[in-house]
């Protein structure tokens, strides 16, 4: 399963859809309660310190805490498994050069919070400014599809200055041992999604790394004028038993260009005519 799934990763360079006919909109009251949504049901929702977004399928809810937000859940809404909360550090930057150290989502503060969205797709975005560096941000986009049983999550950091060289991001936290509280992953390593109770989740980009704790990539490049990360996504199955089905038909064969593959056979005429012919043919009935 390893080689299937890790052939299949290395044809996913895609980074989240294209909203080019919809422009960022920033929420007024972002701080307050408020409520977004598309008009195929995607939404984003705000209420106390709890953000939920999320479509008929899965939500991903955001906790606000200390002038910052961070997930704490991901429920499957198939399975309607209960979700325990697994409060994680949202990101983790180790950078080099003038701006030094490792930051996560406590390093910063949200500054504001916005949406873009379309008939095929809905973001929301969180801005975030350094607590110790203002010229140092980072944006989190979260998009979710009306009807997909996945959400695909990516970062921009960007620093005012040539001071921020980017050694690692991790795009994803997972909470590390909450996990322990849900199950133990059963799939992950190098350039692999990890499987985990009814969810599964990934980098789309063969270049990473995947363990109970991140999942990150090594862009080793300077953030000023704003560095992307590759995208990270996160998807739901009916079952543990259900999750590479639904890795391969809710996920990957939903991205353009990616096609079922077909079974073959090479057949090898000098096995025709042996005892272990019908045996053969069996094999491939």
């Amino acid at each position: 399963m390893e080689k299937q799934i890790l052939a299949a990763l290395i044809v996913l360079m895609t980074a989240g859809a294209t909203l080019a006919q919809s422009k960022e909109s920033p929420i007024e009251n972002w701080s307050g309660d408020w409520s977004v949504a598309n008009a195929d049901s995607a939404y984003a929702t705000k209420s106390g310190n709890i953000i939920r977004i999320g479509n008929r399928f899965l939500e991903r809810v955001y906790r606000v805490t200390h002038d910052t937000a961070a997930t704490s859940q991901r429920i499957n809404k198939v399975s309607k498994a209960p979700a325990d909360v697994m409060q994680t550090t949202e990101l983790y930057l180790v950078l080099k050069n003038g701006i030094r150290g490792e930051f996560t989502a406590a390093d910063f503060k949200l500054s504001e919070i916005s949406t873009q969205s379309d008939e095929k797709a809905m973001q929301v975005i969180f801005a975030y400014v350094a607590r110790a560096y203002p010229e140092l941000t980072v944006r989190v986009i979260v998009e979710t599809y009306p009807d997909r049983r996945y959400q695909r999550k990516w970062l921009t950091v960007d620093c005012k200055t040539d001071d921020a060289f980017v050694e690692e991001i991790d795009v994803e936290r997972t909470g590390g041992l909450g996990w322990w509280n849900v199950a133990n992953p059963t799939h992950l390593g190098a350039g692999q999604p990890m499987f985990v109770a009814d969810l599964y989740m990934g980098l789309e980009f063969v270049g990473g790394d995947t363990d109970i704790n991140s999942i990150r990539h090594y862009p080793g490049r300077s953030a000023k004028g704003g560095l992307r990360s590759k995208s990270v996504i996160w998807g739901v199955a009916k079952s543990h038993d259900d999750l590479q089905r639904a890795f391969f038909d809710d996920y990957l064969y939903t991205l353009p260009g990616v096609h079922r593959a077909q079974p073959f056979v090479i057949w090898n005429m000098i096995g025709v005519g042996t005892p272990e012919e019908q045996k053969y043919l069996n094999a491939v009935g």
